[in-house]
């Protein structure tokens, strides 16, 4: 808004002048209408005093305060009154209170508005004194007082003084009243703010006076100085600063031209240095660049590297692979292609762009020899077509619109021991450019990494999984139960253990062989897995077609909503196999660490018992320990002849 210094230090001077005389006026203003209402007060008092000593006490006590016919004594006492209003105006009423049983409540006696009446307003002879402090709290009848402030009732509004009236022997009979008006108040006040209207006015021109000529003393040699701040910046190091003055202004005008010569020595050298420095800056530019591509790939080694760390699982291991080569190869999608060595083709496995990542579920087959990607796969050779769907050898899906929009594509193979295993595509590069040898040469790298990582994955899978099943073997669970149970002693965690199999699985093998009893292992394996939190739930086949779950970091009370959940579901399940759908239930057990027990074998022992009491009780249930223990200490049941029962069933596979 204000650009010029002097404008700026212009309007600091006046606000500050302002602010600071605008306070100090306030100040005396309220201190001179303090002052002259204090004067008012000793002026209504002292007038209070005077009539009281001019009342007649003995003829004051003869008045009848209860009488409202006004008598010969009465309007005499109260002419007394009248005649003294009309000699000072400034006074409106005079009268004469005397107390009541209630405080907040007087009584008039005289009055000077009352002469000439013949007969007094029954409404008028009481005083309702609530909002005047000194009658209600009775000071006005022990000593000389006036209000502290205006008051009004409905008479108008008014400054009140008092004094008590006192008989020959000293007791109080009265207190005498008089209401000073506010014109009076509103005369002085008006006086005092015309005056203060006045002062301010001449405070504001006086104030825009001397702020300008400060602000011109102390702008104009500094306007000179950022005139030939201006001349040096645009490379005139000659000018000099000459202030007439032998102030601060003046040593800093000196010092200017002393840094003025300085930099136009520094200049000159500055100017060969300059020369010798872009010719370092390439060479630099190049070496930078190529330092740059080698960091970024030991770092793209060092994160896929890293995610074998991560995870366990082959699919969630690949996506953070891609998204790892997505980014360090600077792509907008990719995707990891291996080849189905049953089929010989090739299935996507992973693909992922910025919106989307498309796993293992619904996988897509590619022909090995067919479009890039299978041309890779067959040769073994990587491809750079910078001209995506357009290169000949670019065989589009015309059901695939995904390939239209494919502007640049890289590919290269993940071979292993001399073996292709499948291939890593990414498309797209950023910023419409195109891949280069060092994109050819970082992903081929990576390819190599991946499928080591890859090949060691799927060996670790078939060490650990259950093949039918693909849930984690039983050596494994046991293995896993025993860190749980490390984690929750260190950390102070909780975690359950959810025990169950099949019911009348014997019986289901028999009528449908075993064949179709493997499809209903694999069914219920899928449908935990959908249920369970993946990389934290640890899923088993225990053995048969019993299976265990480790939940870390969960009570009994949040595993059996989990296991009910399960149950439900695998009840509800059309399994497949034969003409018609299929279904089957099962029976959990749960128990917790450390509530139930802190030993491993004995917390599957607990949980294995609470299983098969669910067994007993009808099957397709769900039973806690604690809540097999609670019904044990109420009922009375043969609970070793149970366990044993439990054994022998079990044993003769009866369940």
């Amino acid at each position: 808004m204000f650009k010029s210094f002097k404008a700026k230090l212009f309007i600091i001077i006046v606000f500050t002048t302002l602010v600071l005389s605008g306070i100090t006026i306030f100040t005396l203003y309220q201190i001179g209408i303090n002052t002259q209402l204090e004067t008012l007060r000793k002026d209504v008092i002292h007038m209070a005093i005077t009539v009281s000593l001019m009342i007649n006490p003995e003829l004051h006590k003869k008045v009848n305060p209860d009488d409202l016919v006004v008598t010969e004594l009465l309007n005499n006492l109260n002419r007394e009154l009248y005649d003294i209003t009309q000699v000072n105006t400034d006074v409106i009423y005079i009268y004469t209170l005397i107390q009541t049983d209630d405080p907040e409540k007087c009584k008039f006696v005289l009055a000077s508005d009352d002469y000439g009446r013949k007969e007094l307003d029954p409404n008028d002879t009481v005083y309702d004194v609530s909002n005047i402090p000194v009658l209600r709290n009775r000071t006005a009848f022990m000593e000389p007082t006036a209000t502290k402030d205006t008051y009004e009732d409905k008479w108008g509004e008014f400054i009140t003084g008092y004094a008590p009236l006192k008989d020959k022997n000293g007791k109080v009979i009265a207190t005498v009243g008089v209401d000073m008006g506010k014109k009076k108040i509103a005369e002085f006040q008006q006086n005092i703010k015309r005056w203060t209207v006045i002062v301010v006015i001449a405070n504001i021109v006086l104030s825009f006076i001397l702020s300008l000529i400060i602000a011109s003393f102390i702008s104009t040699p500094l306007k000179t100085i950022a005139r030939h701040t201006k001349l040096i910046s645009e490379g005139d190091f000659n000018a000099k600063i000459v202030v007439e003055s032998d102030d601060e202004i003046k040593v800093l005008a000196d010092a200017f031209n002393s840094m003025s010569e300085k930099l136009g020595s520094l200049f000159a050298n500055l100017n060969q240095t300059q020369k010798k420095l872009l010719i370092y800056m390439d060479d630099l530019k190049d070496s930078n660049q190529q330092l740059n591509r080698r960091v970024n790939e030991l770092t793209l080694l060092y994160s896929v590297s890293q995610t074998v760390n991560q995870t366990d699982d082959l699919d969630e291991l690949l996506v953070m692979i891609l998204d790892a080569i997505i980014k360090g190869v600077t792509s907008e999608k990719g995707s990891i292609m291996l080849v189905d060595e049953e089929t010989g083709t090739l299935v996507l496995r992973v693909y992922k762009d910025q919106y989307t990542v498309v796993n293992t579920e619904r996988p897509r087959l590619f022909k090995v020899g067919e479009g890039i990607a299978g041309t890779v796969a067959q040769t073994g050779k990587p491809i750079v077509a910078n001209k995506g769907y357009k290169d000949p050898r670019f065989m589009v899906r015309p059901e695939e619109e995904e390939d239209m929009k494919i502007k640049s594509l890289l590919c290269v193979p993940m071979i292993i021991n001399e073996k292709i295993i499948g291939v890593v595509n990414v498309t797209n590069k950023r910023k419409g450019k195109d891949y280069d040898e060092d994109d050819l040469g970082l992903l081929t790298t990576l390819a190599t990494q991946i499928a080591i990582i890859i090949d060691k994955a799927r060996l670790h899978e078939l060490a650990i999984l259950d093949g039918l099943t693909q849930l984690y073997i039983h050596r494994y669970f046991q293995i896993r139960l025993d860190e749980e149970i490390l984690r929750s002693k260190r950390y102070g965690y909780q975690f359950a253990l959810i025990m169950f199999d099949i019911d009348h699985f014997k019986k289901f093998n028999d009528n449908y062989g075993h064949q179709q009893g493997d499809i209903v292992l694999i069914e219920v394996a899928k449908l935990i897995k959908q249920n369970i939190r993946l990389n934290v739930d640890i899923p088993a086949r225990y053995g048969g077609e019993e299976f265990a779950v480790i939940l870390p970091g969960q009570n009994a009370d949040k595993a059996k909503i989990f296991a009910e959940r399960l149950r439900r579901k695998i009840e509800l399940y059309e399994f497949p196999g034969q003409s018609e759908p299929l279904h089957v239930t099962i029976s959990i057990g749960i128990g917790s660490y450390p509530i139930d027990s802190t030993i491993k074998n004995q917390l599957i022992y607990v949980t294995d018992q609470a299983l098969y009491y669910a067994k007993e009780n009808g099957r397709n249930q769900v039973w806690t320990v604690q809540e097999m223990m609670e019904k044990k200490n109420h009922e009375k049941y043969d609970w070793q002849g149970l366990a044993q029962s439990i054994q022998e069933r079990r044993k003769n596979r009866e369940f």
